[in-house]
């Protein structure tokens, strides 16, 4: 199994990951799953991978929009009920390789950082976690990448690939 920079904690200040926190999410989220999570969102991810911004991918801005979905109570009740199974253990019997940047970054303007860390989650939360989805876990940090590390520029993509393929002749081809 590839996972490519997995969404396995909640980031954010360390409340919010708290056991009232998740209780109230969970009580909130049960009886009122449409309501929406007021938040920001500055549009960067998204910009910086479309080719009409300033990336070089091209994709329909309908199904991922520049400023993303509306975040719904109920989502995120789901979201965090999988990252509580994940944290205590999964036992994926496969072998699983994850991959994500070597950093994050929250920049507030387009830059470098936005081309070159994961602006999207905490690596340090992929890191930490990695090893909870089962007893075989290879982790790769690649420098330079984004949050979606195959969509990452070129060079960060390459290597990505790189570690990809090494992988597989490791885990999987030589063991079939």
């Amino acid at each position: 199994m590839v996972l490519n920079s997995p969404w396995l904690d909640l980031q954010g200040a360390a409340w919010q990951r708290s056991l009232p926190a998740n209780a109230l999410l969970d009580r909130l989220g049960r009886t009122q799953p449409m309501r929406e999570i007021p938040r920001e969102v500055s549009g960067l991810y998204a910009r910086s991978l479309h080719r009409d911004h300033d990336g070089e991918w091209d994709f329909d801005l309908t199904w991922k929009p520049l400023a993303s979905f509306p975040v719904r109570l109920g989502w995120l009740r789901a979201v965090r009920t999988g990252h509580a199974r994940l944290q205590r253990g999964l036992s994926v019997p496969a072998p699983v390789l994850v991959l994500s940047s070597d950093r994050s970054a929250w920049p507030g303007e387009m830059g470098e950082d936005v081309h070159s860390a994961d602006i999207v989650l905490d690596v340090k939360q992929i890191r930490r976690w990695a090893t909870a989805i089962g007893t075989h876990v290879t982790y790769v940090a690649i420098p330079g990448a984004r949050h979606d590390v195959v969509l990452s520029r070129e060079e960060p993509r390459r290597r990505a690939y790189a570690e990809i393929e090494r992988w597989l002749r490791t885990y999987v081809v030589s063991a079939g």
